[in-house]
């Protein structure tokens, strides 16, 4: 064990929006067992941490779908998702240089009851309130990044453009919303 190991200890919690159930508890027992796997295998593969799972008396045996036919419909969504994020739209100027970018974005929910969905740039230009939910996700993602890497000494001067941009990107989505709610008015 390295002194830095043995100067620290380890705590577990659940990563923010994970929507992992167990609560603090949970998310200790899955960090120790993922731990304890990790050091009994010398790595750790989704492989491991299933074939452990499938003992019921493992903290992870919870976090699984153990029926098939549900299990199976989650797989294939995931799979329909994977489809709608590998897609691409390529655009070729009449001078012929191509650029390229998503065809469809993932987006938050919009409305109080719809579920998250995926749209095109376009409809971001074109509808106030999916551009606030595009601008939240880009800046979530942001923030996201920041918070993975910060520890990397090398992406400093990154980062702090990151965070600015994180700034411009909140005043794009007050800005919007403000003028959202005057629309409303």
């Amino acid at each position: 064990m390295s002194k830095w190991q043995k100067e620290r200890a380890k705590l577990y919690r659940w990563k923010v929006g994970s929507h992992m159930a167990g609560g603090k508890t949970g998310a200790k027992l899955v960090g120790q067992a993922l731990e304890e796997l990790r050091q009994q295998h010398q790595v750790l593969t989704p492989q491991i941490v299933l074939e452990a799972a499938m003992d019921e008396d493992s903290p992870l045996h919870r976090y699984f779908t153990w029926d098939d036919t549900t299990a199976a419909e989650k797989y294939r969504l995931q799979e329909a998702a994977k489809i709608i994020r590998s897609i691409e739209v390529v655009v070729v100027s009449k001078g012929g240089q191509e650029t390229q970018h998503r065809a469809l974005y993932t987006t938050v929910q919009i409305g109080e009851d719809e579920p998250g969905v995926y749209v095109t740039a376009e409809d971001g230009l074109t509808d106030k309130q999916i551009r606030v939910a595009l601008l939240r996700r880009a800046k979530r993602e942001a923030e996201i990044f920041i918070h993975k890497y910060q520890q990397l000494q090398s992406l400093a001067r990154i980062m702090k453009t990151m965070k600015e941009a994180i700034e411009a990107l909140q005043r794009a989505i007050d800005n919007d919303e403000d003028e959202n709610e005057a629309a409303a008015d």
